[in-house]
């Protein structure tokens, strides 16, 4: 009888080699989607950080409370439709926004898509914590949270907390109290509201 020798791979180590193969490459797949997944979830994180930040950053660079209406919330001289005309913390109390923009209404670039809601609390200081006042306008701390949701529905919240400090500052005085800047980058551009909150040179006004 003719033996024939097969030098040539059977059909199981085929069948096992695909499977490995198969195997390798699922893994690569799924390693490669869990590292997209978070490098989204890490830049999501980062924008919402940066949106939270320049808003705080608005709010707290206003006057503790109204020189004139010590009420909390908006004047009759405020509009609720304009933040040019909020001068005092409190006056962004419930204020949100879709599509965010800069205080002179212009948007913030890269956060088309983006909502936030800001909620202003009277607190008092504990001895290692502090703990909200209910309607108490003469509290004289102020807890900021700023409520971040990007498009996909992911919450991030940003906090600050600010107290009242009694400035001698005559009226005829006025000080510049934030600045919009642009910061240019090789790859990209960014605009910021910055506060001023050392209060600069002051401009005499008649």
């Amino acid at each position: 009888m003719t033996r024939y020798r097969h030098d040539g791979l059977t059909l199981i180590e085929v069948v096992v080699s695909t499977l490995l193969v198969s195997t390798v490459m699922l893994a690569s797949l799924a390693a490669s989607a869990n590292l997209l997944r978070n490098q989204a979830a890490a830049r999501e994180k980062t924008d919402a950080q940066m949106l939270g930040t320049q808003i705080l950053d608005e709010i707290t660079a206003q006057d503790f409370r109204d020189r004139v209406d010590a009420e909390f919330g908006l004047e009759p001289d405020e509009s609720a439709k304009d933040r040019m005309t909020f001068d005092d913390i409190d006056d962004y109390h419930k204020y949100g926004e879709a599509n965010p923009t800069h205080r002179d209404g212009t948007a913030i670039n890269g956060f088309t898509g983006w909502t936030y809601e800001i909620e202003i609390l009277m607190v008092e200081a504990g001895e290692n914590s502090v703990t909200s006042k209910a309607a108490d306008s003469g509290s004289p701390l102020r807890l900021i949270r700023v409520r971040c949701n990007s498009p996909k529905g992911d919450e991030f919240a940003s906090t600050a907390l600010v107290a009242d400090y009694v400035t001698d500052a005559p009226k005829t005085t006025s000080y510049e109290k934030w600045r919009r800047i642009k910061l240019q980058f090789p790859d990209r551009e960014i605009n910021l509201t910055t506060p001023l909150r050392n209060q600069p040179q002051a401009i005499d006004t008649p």
